[in-house]
């Protein structure tokens, strides 16, 4: 996740242009790496976190649980800040570090210039107060004693300094001291050079470059005097159009999932389907809204879906045996022929025989057969021996056609599950395919989870280009609601054939719809299955009044005929088209 020195530029522009003159009314530190600070006059507060996994500075829309009793650096920032007036935000060295100028009324009635040091680096991330007038650390959210870092302490009451940064500020360097530098970096690709000399450059960018200027795509020794010379004026204006840039993007994975976000369009990730913000902190919000949503769904459900994987590979396993044996059985008519031909046969057959080569009267081109027979029966007995073998597999058949079909829904079903919950985004829709394997008897819910209510699911929502509504399910009960609840006769049902999937509903004009709507509608129904990531994907399509409810089946599975069939590659930039923000 790219919070580079371009991001940190962005958001200080956007701090400085929002703050400047504002007052501090009220701080809260929600977790034990983030404060939340409220200015006098704004709605959204400014969420300040220097935790490893998402460091970051934003104003944010999101709402907070914080504790009964605030931290002791909690009390301190409000003690020091509540009632000071931001002067000013401004980022140091083009570095991932945004600094907070701040005026405040001290204990004794005197105005004290403050800093408040927002350091976004990672594991080494921090939120540091400092008093400007001997730029002393009055706190840090992190302390950093002598024993975890000999190059620079965090501690109260010690003198603060800068993160460590010997690169050079993109947009105020000297020529010679940035040639020389990477003139040294002389076996190292470009973009590493690149990224060893200038402050605030992620890899995401450095590559990104490349794309722009593939001429550079090669080591610094193997580059002209020429090249060398032109290098750091190209990629400064490269890094000046990125910051200049209005369109702050995340850039989303095929199954929908958010993979990244920069400042500006990043040429890594062409291919990808953008979401564009005008305000950085907007896409940071949705960002790790999103993240964190997923992330503790994933946690908190990760031995379900560990348990139920190991369920469908069981149940896959146990169909491949049962279709063998019916693939077996269903010779078994080669026993019945065995036994009549050696009837025919008795006088050629003697007692102590292995097997017996006769002329075949059921092959029509009237060729010979050898027939395996047991050293231990006469010919009458080896006759025998064939006929029972054809009566238990005639047996064996009708019993083997009950298990394979339960076998089918139960992976279809254990399938259909998995599909759901590794794809849920919340709680809401886990719970719901935890209670669907409860009530097959699949697994058995914690304590005290019956009672509780399960929240609404809302489908998944489209609105084709010319204005027709595509709904799709995100659960097997949802699915059997649009199924046979919410469509209508002249609705066309879809659903990607031999994948988990949901089911789909192109929502018609009284039977009438167009082919952009029916291609738009395959679309989505690609996506929403776990085919998503495949080519020539077959759709099955039919009016949904062909669709029948298989009797005593689980929710969501279903029969249909008269269907036609579309081969889909999926075009995540039609989806990113039609598929509505807010599901239903």
């Amino acid at each position: 996740m790219p919070f580079d020195g371009i991001a940190a530029h962005a958001a200080a522009r956007e701090f400085r242009e929002s703050l400047t003159g504002c007052k501090i009314s009220r701080v809260y530190q929600p977790a034990r790496e983030e404060i939340v600070i409220y200015f006098a006059g704004r709605k959204d507060p400014l969420l300040l976190s220097a935790s490893a996994e998402s460091p970051r500075a934003q104003f944010t829309g999101l709402s907070f649980d914080n504790p009964e009793y605030p931290p002791s650096f909690c009390m301190l920032l409000r003690k020091y800040l509540i009632g000071g007036i931001v002067r000013d935000v401004r980022q140091y060295n083009f570095d991932r570090v945004i600094l907070f100028d701040i005026e405040a009324l001290s204990s004794s009635g005197i105005m004290v210039p403050l800093m408040l040091s927002v350091e976004i680096m990672g594991r080494y991330s921090n939120i540091i107060l400092v008093d400007k007038r001997d730029m002393k650390m009055i706190d840090a959210v992190k302390h950093v004693s002598g024993l975890k870092s000999s190059v620079r302490k965090v501690m109260p009451n010690f003198d603060y300094s800068y993160p460590p940064n010997e690169k050079l500020d993109p947009f105020d360097y000297d020529i010679s001291q940035a040639l020389g530098m990477l003139s040294l970096s002389g076996e190292k690709e470009v973009k590493t050079a690149l990224s060893d000399t200038f402050s605030g450059v992620s890899r995401q960018f450095a590559e990104s470059f490349l794309r722009i200027h593939p001429e550079y795509g090669k080591k610094i020794s193997a580059i002209t005097g020429e090249e060398l010379r032109n290098l750091p004026g190209i990629f400064a204006a490269e890094m000046k159009k990125a910051c200049d840039s209005a369109q702050n993007c995340i850039y989303i994975e095929p199954d929908g999932k958010y993979r990244d976000f920069s400042h500006s369009s990043y040429a890594v990730y062409e291919g990808y389907r953008i979401k564009s913000f005008s305000r950085i902190s907007e896409m940071l919000d949705e960002y790790y809204r999103s993240k964190a949503q997923n992330d503790t769904v994933r946690e908190r459900y990760s031995s379900l879906i560990r348990s139920l994987s190991t369920l469908y590979d069981k149940e896959k396993r146990k169909l491949d045996v049962r279709e063998k044996e019916r693939a077996e059985a269903e010779d078994s008519g080669r026993y019945n022929m065995y036994g009549n031909l050696i009837l025919s046969n008795l006088y050629k057959i003697k007692k102590g025989m292995e097997s017996i080569t006769v002329a075949n009267f059921y092959d029509e081109a009237g060729g010979d057969i050898e027939i395996p027979l047991s050293v231990r029966l006469n010919p009458t007995e080896n006759a025998n021996a064939y006929f029972r073998k054809y009566d238990r597999a005639k047996k064996a058949l009708a019993h083997l056609d009950e298990l394979i079909a339960k076998s089918r829904r139960d992976t279809e079903f254990l399938g259909e599950q998995l599909y759901f919950l590794t794809k849920a985004e919340n709680y809401a829709e886990a719970a719901e395919v935890e209670r669907a394997l409860f009530k097959e008897g699949w697994i058995k819910l914690p304590k005290n989870s019956k009672t509780v209510k399960p929240a609404k699911v809302k489908a998944v929502r489209f609105v084709s280009p010319d204005g027709f509504t595509i709904l799709a399910g995100k659960n097997s009960r949802q699915n059997e609601e649009l199924t046979f609840k919410t469509a209508v006769a002249g609705d066309i049902w879809l659903h990607v054939k031999d994948y988990p999937a949901a089911h789909v509903i192109l929502k018609t004009n009284n039977g009438s719809y167009s082919e952009e709507a029916l291609y738009a509608a395959a679309q989505a129904a690609v996506y929403c299955s776990a085919a998503a990531d495949s080519r020539k994907v077959a759709v099955d399509y039919t009016p949904v009044e062909n669709v029948r409810k298989i009797p005593q089946s689980t929710p969501g599975h279903v029969t249909y005929t008269k269907q036609k069939t579309l081969y889909i590659d999926p075009d995540m930039n039609l989806i990113g088209a039609i598929k509505e923000e807010n599901d239903g």
